[in-house]
C-alpha cells in the first residue's frame, strides 16, 4: 500500500532558506524538533535544517546575512535566520569537537564594533542583534588541561603529544611538585610501571618472590610481577631486579619489543648496535617503525640513559 505524503508548512524564513540552496543546486531539508512539531500540530520555535553544501559553501551563500561559524575548522556553521531584527536577542551556541575548546568568541556590526557578549554557560551566549549584519569569529584550541600542571613540559617540546597521551591513559601522572622531569633519567621500576598500565594494568597471575629487592606493596611490584611472567625482563641477576637503577635506552626497546611481542623485518642501521646484541632486533624494529630515530644519523647510544621524555615518546609512537 502506497503511503500518501505529508505536507508541512514552513515557517517563512525557513522556506527562504531552502529556496536558496536549491536554487543553486544544493539538496536541503527541514529536520529534527520541527517536523516533530509539525505532525504533533504544534508551531516550531525553531527551524533546523540539514544540506549537501559544504561549510564553505554555506558561508559564500549566506556570508553577507548571519552566518555564523562555530568551529568550522571542524565542519560546523550556525545559521542565525536573517529576520533577526534590530534589539532581538541572538544566541551562539559553541560546540567544539572532542579534544578541544572554545578559545576565543567576538561578535562585530557592520561598523566594525565589538559586541557585548552574556555568556550563558554550556557554551551558549547571547548578543543584542544591532542595525546592519553582523559577523561572528569563533576560534577553537586543542584541550591541553591535562597538561596544565606540568611546568616542565612546554607546548613545543617533542615530547609534549607524548607526555599528554601517557597522562590521558594514565600511564603517568608526573614525579609530583606540578613537574614530569622529562630530562631525568627512567628507572627499571618506572620503565615496567609505565608498560604494565599502557597494556591495562592486568592483575598478575605470580608473584615477585625471586625478586629480593622489589619491595612488597610498592608502586611497581604488580608491573614486575607481570613482566617476568610476560618474558618481559629477567632481572639483572642474582635474584635482584634493580628497581632505582636507570634503564637504558637499549633496554628500553627491548622492554617495548618484548611487551608488544614485536619482532624486526631487517637489521638496524646504527654502528653502535652490534649485530649479535641481546638488542639488536628490539632496535632494528623500533627504527623501522618509527619508534626511534636513534641519537644521530648512526648512532642509537644503547648504554645511554633512557630519559622520561623518550620513554613516553617511545611508547606514543608505537602506539599510534
Amino acid at each position: 500500500m502506497r503511503a500518501e505524503p505529508i505536507f508541512i508548512p514552513l515557517d517563512e524564513g525557513a522556506a527562504s532558506l531552502l529556496d536558496r540552496f536549491h536554487a543553486v543546486g544544493h539538496a536541503a531539508y527541514a529536520v529534527g524538533g520541527c517536523v516533530r512539531d509539525s505532525l504533533l500540530g504544534l508551531v516550531p520555535h525553531d527551524w533546523d535544517l540539514c544540506t549537501s553544501a559544504t561549510p564553505a559553501e554555506v558561508l559564500a551563500l549566506f556570508g553577507e546575512e548571519h552566518c555564523i561559524p562555530t568551529g568550522l575548522q571542524h565542519g560546523t556553521v550556525t545559521v542565525i535566520p536573517a529576520s533577526a531584527a534590530k534589539g532581538a536577542t541572538v544566541t551562539v551556541i559553541t560546540a567544539p569537537d572532542k579534544g578541544y575548546v572554545l578559545e576565543t568568541l567576538t561578535v562585530t556590526d557592520s561598523t566594525g564594533n565589538v559586541l557585548m557578549l552574556t555568556d550563558r554557560g554550556a557554551g551558549s551566549f547571547t548578543f543584542v542583534m544591532p542595525a546592519g549584519h553582523v559577523e561572528v569569529r569563533a576560534t577553537f584550541a586543542e584541550d591541553n588541561s591535562v597538561l596544565n600542571f606540568f611546568y616542565d613540559v612546554p607546548n613545543d617540546a617533542y615530547f609534549y603529544e607524548a607526555v599528554k597521551w601517557a597522562v590521558g591513559k594514565g600511564i603517568t601522572t608526573g614525579v609530583g611538585g606540578n613537574l614530569f622531569a622529562p630530562e631525568d633519567p627512567c628507572s627499571r621500576a618506572q620503565i615496567v610501571t609505565f608498560l604494565w598500565r599502557a597494556a591495562g594494568s592486568p592483575e598478575p597471575r605470580g608473584t615477585t618472590a625471586g625478586m629480593s629487592d622489589v619491595v612488597l606493596g610498592s608502586y611497581y611490584e604488580k608491573a614486575v610481577a607481570w613482566a617476568i611472567e610476560n618474558g618481559i625482563t629477567t632481572g639483572t641477576g642474582e635474584g635482584k631486579f634493580s628497581p632505582e637503577d636507570p634503564c637504558t635506552r637499549a633496554q628500553a626497546v627491548t622492554f617495548l619489543a618484548r611487551a608488544l611481542n614485536a619482532k624486526a623485518a631487517g637489521t638496524a642501521a646504527f654502528s653502535d648496535v652490534p649485530a649479535d646484541s641481546y638488542f639488536a632486533d628490539a632496535v632494528a624494529w623500533a627504527q623501522a617503525n618509527g619508534v626511534t630515530t636513534g641519537t644521530s644519523d648512526t648512532t642509537f647510544s644503547p648504554n645511554s640513559n633512557c630519559l622520561r621524555a623518550q620513554i613516553v615518546s617511545f611508547l606514543y609512537r608505537a602506539a599510534k
